[in-house]
């Protein structure tokens, strides 16, 4: 508009051809992007649960339900607030539908916020833009990658201490202690005495003591174990957590530092243990938070020096009847328990099948 006002100013004819031919070109592109076409547009996310690495895709359905064709546009999917995945959708006539499907990032364990999604429209020279929020959120939960674990050892017995909130075995007879409800939870277990003096529902929760009990011991401090290592340490003390579900154990996930981001209650169809082993983070804590009451089996997932300190061993062997300890910085040093020494969860692994499959 300036060079029209100078053209016209100064009886300059180019300034003003120049300047009008602009001026065309923006209310041009504000006419283009300004009109919002009639879209439908949905995205689905599946599978909602995989392991790291495995494939995991975003379905697009694009629905123009107006009269006129609609524009090419490209639409962006968020992932957890940052990452932005891009769509190019095509031009459809009225009444027309097309499906885009696209790779959604797994390398990395966790759980993804998916969304929302946005339709970007431009003109041809960029001189305008216009974004439309179309599609809601959803979550993708990335597991650690899970190793094939043949046995895991049950020790010489169990006992009624064993086992923990998070995995006990519903309709035994034998009380444990009083936990808070979470969804799931059978009415008839509440507590209603203890839920009036906490001020929050109380259930009792029950343990069977002729099952094995198996506790994993995560060490999440920071001073154990490397980033890149503590990702080797979650993936082995998951795949230890899944071959002892298999074999019917009662299981109980431990942290050796308390982990304030971990889920506060189980969440759609993942039970609450695997979501820890999603969220876990490294914590700073000098000293190791031993778990109460016994066990048949504890697997202490650490590294170094952490993984072979002697104080810290001779506390778990008072816990358990059998304590094997896996080390993932691979100090070498044989701490008088069955020991497995390796850099990564594919090795441990292999070596634990070796020492327990025999």
């Amino acid at each position: 508009m300036t060079a029209v006002a100078v053209g016209l100013a100064l009886g300059y004819p180019l300034l003003l051809v120049v300047g009008s031919g602009m001026a065309a070109a923006l209310v041009t592109a504000v006419v283009l992007v300004g009109r919002q076409p009639r879209w439908q547009v949905s995205r689905e996310v599946g599978p909602d649960q995989v392991e790291r690495g495995e494939s995991a895709l975003g379905r697009v359905t694009f629905r123009n339900t107006g009269r006129t064709r609609t524009p090419a546009v490209t639409a962006y999917d968020a992932v957890s607030g940052q990452l932005a995945v891009p769509v190019a959708l095509v031009a459809l006539d009225p009444g027309g539908t097309r499906f885009r499907t696209y790779p959604l990032p797994t390398q990395r364990r966790g759980r993804y916020e998916i969304g929302p999604l946005t339709i970007r429209r431009e003109d041809p020279l960029g001189l305008a833009r216009r974004s439309a929020v179309m599609a809601t959120v959803e979550e993708l939960w990335v597991l650690p990658k899970l190793h094939p674990v043949r046995r895991v050892p049950s020790g010489r017995g169990s006992g009624h201490g064993a086992a923990t909130a998070e995995t006990l075995f519903r309709g035994s007879s034998d009380f444990r202690s009083l936990r808070e409800y979470v969804l799931g939870d059978e009415v008839k277990n509440l507590h209603w005495k203890s839920t009036a003096r906490a001020g929050q529902l109380m259930v009792r929760e029950f343990t069977d003591p002729w099952r094995p009990s198996v506790t994993i011991l995560l060490d999440n401090r920071a001073l154990a174990l490397s980033p890149d290592a503590f990702e080797e340490a979650v993936e082995v003390a998951a795949s230890v957590h899944r071959a002892a579900v298999r074999a019917d154990c009662v299981v109980t996930l431990a942290l050796t530092a308390p982990d304030p981001g971990g889920p506060a209650g189980a969440r759609h169809h993942l039970d609450r243990d695997m979501q820890r082993l999603c969220l876990v983070a490294q914590q700073d804590a000098p000293a190791v938070a031993v778990p109460t009451g016994g066990a048949s089996c504890l697997v202490f997932v650490s590294g170094g020096e952490s993984a072979v300190d002697r104080a810290t061993l001779s506390t778990l062997k008072r816990r358990a009847d059998l304590v094997i300890v896996v080390d993932l910085a691979s100090s070498g040093e044989a701490p008088g328990v069955p020991y497995v020494a390796a850099t990564s969860a594919d090795a441990a692994v292999a070596q634990w099948n070796a020492l327990v499959g025999r």
